[in-house]
């Protein structure tokens, strides 16, 4: 594909950087019918115990929380040693309880727009993962294992108890392991022609390949939390996991998506007509944006985004040499 046109190169940017790149319209198709816009959600994750993990699969846009229709798409999970791995059994179904033994769901930043009856469905076209530890200098021990490319049957084993990951096996799984350090990292997610479903919020299972429903948490004694999309071999999220943590620090996570919204008919909306742009046909697209981006910019999925703590060992070098 050549990107001699400003749009493609402009929707190339958007893909490679969702955080802070430029919002065009575009990315899937030829054909765009909805409204564009970037959401992020910040939460902080405790290393109250040395070793857990986060996940998210972007291309749905969950509930988030156990209490609130029972599904989610994100999980944060903490444990004792690198070896503990979350429940999911009728007594403790996963994302059901305390983060240390079926983990806890993260909230989608997309929820809160999209659970109202103002959009019929929604797309993620592009979506990053920003990790930075918040903590004292002092307390920056332990390794962090990064995965831009986490596939969701790897986290989701199925139901029962030994079924789920434990934080060794996603540092077995990483390409990119580190220290636990000052520097930023960020992740970003690699879209697919699988990607390009509308999905809308709430549907119940069984209604097609549109819903949006990746798992299901299950009740307490009664149910398993269980997987309900029907393609999970084509779903990618990102990982992030850390082990050897001291005690009471704090790591900031930030999620951050880029969506294409269709608005419901309702409230005297006309109807939007899809405007065809002069571009490869769906599926082709978004796959010649990826393939370009791999050649320009082999790490654009996992990088640094902050060279903090290296800034504070040049710092202290230029210290040391100017007393000595």
């Amino acid at each position: 594909m050549n990107l001699t046109r400003l749009s493609d190169a402009a929707i190339m940017e958007m893909v490679k950087n969702p955080c802070d790149g430029p919002m065009v319209e575009g990315g899937f198709s030829a054909e765009s019918s909805g409204l564009f816009y970037r959401v992020r959600q910040t939460y902080t994750v405790s290393t109250a115990q040395p070793c857990g993990y986060t996940w998210w699969f972007p291309s749905f846009h969950g509930v988030g929380s156990a209490a609130a229709a029972s599904n989610f798409n994100g999980f944060e999970f903490e444990s004792a040693t690198a070896a503990g791995f979350p429940t999911n059994t009728v007594a403790a179904p996963l994302g059901s309880g305390a983060l240390t033994a079926t983990g806890t769901p993260v909230p989608d930043p997309a929820y809160a727009l999209l659970n109202s009856t103002t959009y019929v469905d929604a797309r993620c076209v592009a979506a990053c993962m920003k990790v930075e530890y918040t903590g004292q200098m002092s307390s920056t021990a332990g390794f962090t294992a990064c995965v831009a490319n986490m596939p969701f049957r790897a986290v989701y084993g199925g139901t029962g108890t030994n079924n789920m990951l434990t934080v060794t096996d996603i540092f077995n799984f990483a390409a990119d392991r580190h220290r636990l350090d000052l520097d930023a990292r960020e992740l970003v997610w690699r879209p697919t022609d699988g990607d390009s479903l509308y999905r809308s919020p709430g549907n119940a299972a069984g209604e097609g390949s549109n819903e949006d429903f990746l798992l299901s948490t299950g009740t307490p004694a009664s149910t398993q939390t269980t997987s309900v999309t029907p393609f999970p071999g084509n779903v990618h999220g990102m990982c992030f996991a850390y082990t050897g943590a001291a005690a009471n620090g704090t790591i900031s996570i930030t999620i951050t998506k880029v969506v294409e919204c269709r608005l419901a008919p309702h409230s005297g909306i006309i109807e939007t007509i899809p405007r065809v742009v002069a571009r490869p046909k769906q599926g082709q697209m978004i796959q010649s944006i990826v393939e370009m981006l791999d050649k320009r910019f082999p790490n654009w999925q996992n990088h640094l985004v902050a060279m903090a703590s290296s800034a504070v060992t040049h710092v202290s070098r230029l210290a040391l040499a100017g007393s000595a």
